[in-house]
Formats: structure tokens, sequence, C-alpha cells
């Protein structure tokens, strides 16, 4: 099979080169007097169309050089402020290359300004990069990740997560208005690529009007520029498919435009495993909410309603049922006000089948290795939405205001097998995890804008967060025998865990900036948190005849009402000399900490002084250089403060610490980028070390086959250092990048009392060759390899997957478009070198009349190959796993769609 997959890949890399460039051209842009324009557009267009075949741009010296892939072509030269001028290019058999001098005359007609505009294929305007779409699209892209993916800087995973010069995305807009914000999966994977004219990203961005260029935030956030032909007017497309076994998949997508108005509906039904909208999304959407002080200081540590919760991955099943429906409103009915909205439903059913092996990290006599078999259905029904309004009756003054909520049910049945190697510790598991969390978010916010040199602002953020978690346990062996009194001798043995846990929390922030001038201020920040949470829990054994235990031992009780409030102060000033900018800053924060359980009680204080500092340095336009320094006191809530157990699965338990401390942090974090659009190469470096100090980690200590964890403070450091890279060429129709990550942690907790020092080292690298041909095939080379290697007491292992892939779309016979991916993972335990091999092989063929028909016919195979299973490994403070875990069968579905 390798040696199939080598010598396809090596014929279509050769057969890409048939369309190499035919005519290759240099040359210099200057001004009337001959001083050199940097940054010049040059564009080659067909003689025979006047489709665009080439860009590119002038650097520093006024000097470009370009390859076209036709014998001959226009070449358009322009420059904002100075009139366009256009050349005729041909080659003959004796002259293949050409260098051209242009002077440029300058004009001041700004009409002639805008259409300039509206042909350069990239743009730079301050913080704001735009890109003409189809001078980097093939036409083949369907939505807008696809889109996305072909720009120079942008980076696109599976999950539909964008990253722009190594940094990810905060959200996106479409015309200026905000696509269902909090998350941008749903524009890469809904938003159709043919309704985009242009992708700004706009850097540093502020929702805030005053407040632009005067805060850290350092956000990325991308507009999307529509075609003239998709305004004022309703596109979109449905699809639908349909399979053997009852297989299906209906997905409408539904959009509408104007300069007061827009509308967005999403909806999908399928039961083939390309749900629409994940458990993870959901716990991952975040609505546009943060923390209000991202550089304050202080890092509050909640537990997630997911905690416990299988998230599960896109094909990580065996069956996935979803549906799903969003819809997305923005009003502005005035220039002072804008409303949006939307709101969010999902339904899924998902079945799962696992093999896990587990090898322990002990110390002294213990040499725990398990295998566990688990078979499981999770179904969930989850809703969030969001609503914003926001005023501004003057460009001094801006008032808004927005709710976020979200809900779930969550019902999780999973049935599994536990054998211990040389252990008589073996057991047949029924469990089932049942909650209904909600969350509200409310913030309002004001700023005022005094006299441009004086600006005031005042931040209210409150939450409620409300888990109700409970956990069910039908087993064979005794659960927890030395820690539980079980009252029923006979198996099988059940019990069950009742857990509330509430929290609100409200967040208020003032801030005074003193601007002197366009590249100097300063800002004072007054701020205060109050943090309520309350939480009950209690543990019920059903005997074999139904009698029920309530267990009234205070070790397994828990009713606790903590308060924790934080007050602090800071000060920040803003200092730009050229190319350099230093934004260095300080905070007080004073802690009062009360926690009262039926156990005890117990209240603390603590004061720290918190710096920061930010160092930016703009070689160019678009080359910077950013050094980030913070220091954080992390504060970890109740749950891991709790003096009755709780039982986290099925052989743990967890018991807080009432007198847990602070911990403290040091972070550093580094970022390199590089855009030369003279050569078309972006190098992106980056990396983060963080050490703690007093950190918060794990005491676990086994007793009879379970364990029990333990939160402590620890004295010797924690440390992680991430690094990562990447290298993008493009050359004429072909790109070509490289990339690597790497990551190192250590871990200092205890297994069985005695010190433990966890290591994990992860590398990953990837290396791509792609095509972008408008007319011919089109290729793109993967090879990825993955490295991690864990080490602790007792264990250590290094696991080894390589991932090349291909991918591969053609149109023939002017109306077919045929698509196939292809990968093969090799994976490999190095300890023991065990292997195992797994590929997968989706296919498609479409049929569309003409371009602009709007029927298009689709016959698709997923999983082609029928691989059932894939290989992961994991690595915690006391275990290391490898896990077999079955994935979605082999579908092939017809389908249809039609564009409105």
């Amino acid at each position: 099979m390798s040696q199939k997959i080598l010598l396809l890949c090596t014929f279509l890399f050769v057969a890409s080169f048939a369309f190499a460039q035919k005519l290759k051209i240099e040359g210099e842009v200057v001004d009337s007097a001959g001083n050199a324009l940097e940054m010049a557009n040059i564009i080659a267009l067909s003689l025979a169309d006047t489709s665009m075949l080439s860009y590119a741009f002038t650097d520093d010296k006024g000097k470009f050089k370009m390859g076209v892939t036709e014998e001959s072509c226009i070449l358009r030269v322009s420059y904002l402020g100075y009139e366009m001028k256009e050349l005729v290019i041909r080659s003959t058999d004796s002259k293949k290359e050409f260098f051209e001098k242009i002077s440029l005359t300058p004009m001041s007609t700004e009409l002639a300004e805008a259409t300039v505009v509206e042909d350069i294929p990239i743009m730079i305007s301050g913080d704001t990069i735009s890109y003409k779409t189809d001078a980097f699209t093939t036409g083949r892209e369907r939505k807008l990740g696809d889109v996305l993916e072909q720009l120079p800087g942008f980076e696109v995973d599976d999950d539909g997560q964008v990253k722009v010069e190594g940094k990810s995305v905060d959200k996106v807009m479409v015309e200026g208005k905000d696509f269902f914000d909090g998350d941008t999966k749903l524009a890469t994977k809904n938003i159709p690529a043919n309704a985009i004219d242009k992708v700004q990203v706009l850097r540093n961005h502020n929702d805030v009007g005053p407040m632009q260029g005067l805060d850290n935030d350092d956000r990325i956030v991308l507009n999307i520029k529509l075609k003239e032909g998709k305004k004022n007017m309703f596109f979109g497309d449905v699809s639908a498919e349909a399979g053997l076994d009852e297989r299906y998949l209906v997905h409408p997508n539904l959009f509408y435009y104007s300069p007061k108005t827009s509308v967005n509906f999403i909806g999908d039904l399928n039961n083939i495993g390309e749900p629409a909208f994940t458990f993870r999304d959901y716990f991952r959407f975040t609505g546009g909410f943060g923390s209000l002080n991202r550089r304050g200081g202080t890092n509050f540590s909640m537990q997630s309603a997911g905690m416990g919760l299988s998230l599960g991955g896109t094909n990580r099943a065996t069956e996935i049922v979803s549906q799903f429906g969003a819809a997305n409103v923005n009003y502005t009915p005035n220039k002072k006000l804008k409303i949006d909205a939307f709101f969010i439903g999902n339904n899924s059913k998902t079945n799962t089948a696992s093999i896990m092996n587990r090898e322990y990290l002990n110390v002294d006599t213990l040499n725990l290795s398990e295998n566990l078999t688990s078979k499981g259905v999770q179904e969930n029904s989850s809703g969030l939405g969001k609503v914003s309004l926001v005023y501004t009756p003057s460009h001094k003054v801006h008032i808004g205001y927005k709710v976020f909520g979200k809900i779930t049910d969550s019902d999780e049945n999973e049935n599994q097998v536990s054998v211990f190697q040389n252990q008589p510790l073996s057991d047949v598991l029924i469990t089932q995890t049942q909650q209904k969390p909600y969350e509200l978010k409310q913030n309002l916010e004001a700023y005022y804008d005094i006299n441009k040199k004086n600006l005031v602002s005042l931040e209210l953020q409150y939450i409620l967060d409300y888990q109700n978690p409970q956990f069910d346990l039908n087993t064979v062996r005794m659960p927890f025998p030395t820690l539980i009194p079980i009252q029923d001798s006979t198996a099988p043995f059940h019990v069950i865990q009742f857990k509330d846990f509430q929290t609100n929390q409200l967040e208020s922030k003032m801030d005074y900036y003193k601007i002197f001038n366009n590249t100097n201020h300063i800002n004072f920040t007054l701020g205060y948190t109050y943090t309520h949470q309350q939480l009950g829990s209690s543990i019920t054994e059903i005997e074999t005849d139904g009698t029920e235990n309530n267990f009234t031992d205070l070790n397994l009780l828990n009713d606790a009402d903590f308060k924790m409030s934080d007050l602090s102060a800071g000060i920040h000033y803003r200092w730009k000399l050229g190319k350099l900018q230093l934004d260095p800053g300080i905070s007080f924060h004073q802690y009062y900490i009360e926690d009262n359980q039926v156990q005890g009680s117990y209240s603390s204080t603590a004061s720290f002084v918190l710096p920061d500092m930010l160092v930016r340095y703009n070689l160019k336009k678009s080359e910077s250089l950013q050094l980030d320094y913070k220091m954080k006191a992390e504060i970890t809530d109740l749950n891991n403060r709790l003096l009755g157990m709780i039982i986290s699965s099925y052989n743990s338990m967890f018991v807080g610490n009432q007198l847990i401390e602070n911990a403290t942090f040091h972070s550093f974090d580094f970022r390199y980028f590089n855009v030369n659009m003279f050569n078309f190469t972006n190098i992106f470096i980056g990396g983060n070390y963080s050490i703690k100090a007093n950190d918060i980690t794990q005491v676990t200590n086994f007793v009879v086959g379970n364990r029990v964890n333990s939160p402590v403070n620890i004295k010797g450091p924690n440390e992680v250092l991430t690094a990562y890279g990447r290298y993008d060429k493009r050359f004429g129709k072909y790109r070509a990048n490289v990339g690597a990550t790497i990551s190192q942690a250590t871990t200092n907790n205890f297994i069985n009392d005695e010190p433990n020092k966890s290591k994990s080292f992860t590398q990953g690298y990837n290396l791509t060759f792609s095509t972008n041909y408008k007319k011919a095939p089109n290729v793109k080379l993967k090879y990825n390899i993955l490295i991690n290697s864990y080490s602790g007491s007792g264990a250590s292992n290094t696991f080894l997957t390589q991932t090349p892939s291909i991918e591969v779309d053609a149109e023939f016979l002017k109306s077919f478009t045929f698509a196939a991916d292809f990968s093969y993972n090799l994976y490999k335990n190095v300890e023991s070198s065990n292997t195992s091999e797994y590929d997968f092989l989706n296919a498609s063929l479409r049929y569309r009349k003409t371009p602009k028909s709007r029927w298009e016919f689709s016959l698709r195979g997923l999983n082609l190959l029928n691989t059932r299973e894939i290989r992961q490994d994991a690595f915690s403070d006391f275990y290391v796993s490898t896990t077999a875990v079955e994935v979605l069968p082999r579908y092939v579905m017809l389908g249809a769609k039609f564009d409105l």
C-alpha cells in the first residue's frame, strides 16, 4: 500500500510541473523623481479574458519579480495616489525573461484610488490587511474555511478554528456584523466560498471605538466582505444526501445582508457522523465573554460543567446522530443603536467503543496495569443564545449591554469491564452520568471620551453558573471497600452520588486613560471581584432489595459555602519610540477567602504585587517581534477545598484541602512574524515558558485498586516550555510549508506519599506541498510526525505516529469535479515495539452543468477502506494510557445541492 502511495505522490508532483511558468518578469517601480515605491501592486492578467494569472509586490527598494504560466500577459502596476500603468508582455522562443523599470505619475482622483483598491490582491492600511480572495483561490473552494486555507499566513484546523500569523482568531464578522460571536467554526464550515469578495484581518481590534489602540489585548478578528451580487438579497444553499442503511444528511444555509439588517440561518440533520455542532463546541462557545481584566493578574480556576463528560471527536464513535439549528440576527435601526442576537439548539446521540490499557505510575511494590473495555451511549440536548445592544449617541460615548445563556441536558451511560494484571481487582461496571447545568452571563459597559485626552470607562459583569451532576455506579466488586461503608454484602453493588454546585460572580472594573499624544498614555485601573460558591453532595447506597442507605458520615458529605473577594488597583503606561513599543504595568491585589463547611471553617487573606510587561518591536509593516511577561496569582475554587469525599469515577475518589494556598506563576511569551509579500514568504515563530511556585498539585494514594486524589501546594517548581514555528513559501502556483511544535512539561506531585516527578515531551512536525491551479488538477501532499514521551515513577513510554496524506481535486469534461483525500497512519509504542496501522480514504464526484448552474449532484464515499479503529495515547499525574478507539464505518452517499 505505502509503495503505491509513494508512486502516486511522485507522479502527481512531477505532473504538476507540466503547468510551470512560461514567463519570468522582474522589474522596479519608481515615482516621477526616481524614488522607489514600496508595496506597489503588480498584477499579471490574461490577454484572452483578463483573468488574474499572478501578482507581486515591490520591496523597500521598489523591486519585484513574478512568474506567469502563459506566454503573454497584461502587466498592471498601481500604487495609491498614482496613476495606474499597463504594459503588454509577450514572450518569444528566444526571450522568456523580462526586466521592466516602471515610472508612475502622481494623481489625486479619489475615484481612481478606489478603483485601484478594488483590483489589488492585498491591501495594508494600518492594522488592517485586506485579501482579494479571487487572487488566491482556484474556484473549487466550497466554504470560507477552504478560502482561508489559500491565503498567506492562515491556518485552519479540522475543527474549523482559525489562526493568523500563528495567533488564534477571536471572532468572524460579515460586512462588519458579528457572525455567531464566540467561535469561528460556524463561519468557516458554512459561509459559501462563492459569496466572498475580500477577507480583512483586523489586528489589535477593539469593538469599542474610543478604546481602539489603547488596550493590549492584541485581538485578531476577521471581517468578510461580500460580493456585490450577494448584498440586499437572500443567498445560501440547501444540501441533501442519502445512503444505504437509512443514512441521511440535510443541511440548509440561508444568509441576508443589507446595511441595516443581516439574517443568518444554519440547519443540519444527519446520521453519518458529521455533526455541525459538537458537545465540545458547546463548552468552547464563549459568546464573546471573557475576564474583564485580562492583564490584571488574577487567575481564578473554576471547574467546568463539562468535567467528567466525554466530549468526543468527529469520528471517534461507532455512530453519531445529530440535529442542529442556529439563527443570527443583526439590526441597526440608526447610526446610534445596534442590536445583535443569536440562538443555537442542538441534539445528539453518540455511541462509542474503546479498549484502553493504563499503566499506573507507582512506587515501591505496586505495579498496576489495567485493561479497560468500554461501550457507551451519550445523549445531549443543548441550547445557547446571546442578545447584545450597543448605543453610541456620539463618537465620545459608547454604552453596551449583552446577555449570554447556555443550558444542556446530558445523559451518558457506559458498560465497562476492568481487568488488572496480577491483581484480584477486576470488575464489571455500569455507570451513568446525568446533569442539567446552565449558565447565565451579563455584561454592562460604558465608555466616555472626555476631550480626546482623557477617557473613562466602567464595566460590570455578572455570572451565574449551576451544575448538578449525578453519578450512578453499578459494580460486581465492592466499590471503595475501605472508604464507603457498603451495607449490602452481595453483588451487584449500587451507589449514587448527588451533587449541586452554584457559582455567583460579580466583576467590576473602572479605568481612566490619560492620553498625552499618539505614542504615550497612562492607564489607572480599579477592580473588584466577588465570588460566592455553594456546594452540597451526598452518597447513597441502593441495596439489592431496593433499600436506600444515605451515608451520614461527614467524610462522605459536603455542605459548603465559599466566598472570595479580590480588590485590585493597577497602573500601566504605554510608550512608543519609533518602531519600539513598551507597556510596563503593575497590579496590587488584596484577597479575602472565607470557607464554611459542615466539617469546619477557615478564612485567610493574602496580598500580591503582580508586574507585567509587553514589548513590541515593529521592524516593518509586516514584520514584528513581541515579548510578553506576566506574573499571576492562581486561586482555586471551592471544588479543591471540599472536606467530604467526591466520587470522580468508578475507581477514583477526591477529597479537597481547605488549607490550600494561592499559587503564583510567571509566564513569558514570545512571538515573531514576518509576512514578506515580495518573495511570498511567511515566517511565524513563538514560544511560552511558565513556571509555577507553590503550585497546586495532586497527592495520589492507591487503596485496594482505587485511588484517592487530594490537592496540595508543592514547593518544587512546575514548568511548561512550548515552542512553535512555521515557514510558508509560495512560488508561482506552488506552495510549501514546514511547521513544528515542541512542548515539555515537568510536574511534581506525590504518589503513595512519595514524591514523584512526571515529565511529558511532545513533538509535532509537519511538511506540506500544494498546487493552486484554476484549471489544472490540484494536489496537496502532507507528512505529519507526532512523538509523545511520558515518564514518571515506575513507568515511561514513547509513542510515535507518522501520517503521510494526499488530497487531490480535478475538474474534467467541464462539468465534473473529482476530489479525494487519503491518509495513512503508523502508530508505534517505542518501548514495546508494538505497532498499529490504519488509513482513511474519502472521495467525491460532483456534477454541475455550468459554473452558474444552481443545481449540483454528488456521489460521496466516507471511510471507503472501512477502517474500524484508531490509536490514541494520554498522560496524567498518575497513569500513562494507550487506547484503541472504534470509528465510524464506511458510508456511501448520493446527494444534491441547490444554490439559493
